[in-house]
């Protein structure tokens, strides 16, 4: 499913030309895990815009190098306990599954 939802925020121009900003995710996602497109741009100057993809999930990955490959497992974040039945898939650069 894909929602829009826009979140406007005024800044003062003192905080110009860089700034950090917290941005609460859970007023638009009604924290619902999922991968998310937050994008911030400035409405007073042209092409002023950034962009990033964030996933929320309570879910982290392990990984650790061994000499014949790599051993990867799925752990939950509330509690660092292994995941049963995670699934976890492996792809290259240029969207190939390994």
């Amino acid at each position: 499913m894909i929602v829009q939802r826009f979140l406007p925020r005024a800044l003062p121009p003192a905080l110009a030309p860089l700034m950090e900003l917290a941005l609460d995710l859970r007023a638009l996602t009604g924290g619902l895990p999922g991968v998310y497109h937050v994008e911030a741009e400035a409405t007073d100057v042209d092409w002023r815009r950034d962009s990033a993809l964030v996933t929320v999930t309570d879910l982290a990955l392990v990984a650790k190098r061994q000499p014949d490959g790599l051993l990867v497992w799925v752990v939950s974040l509330l509690d660092g306990q292994p995941v049963e039945g995670a699934m976890v898939e492996s792809w290259s650069y240029n969207g190939q599954r390994l």
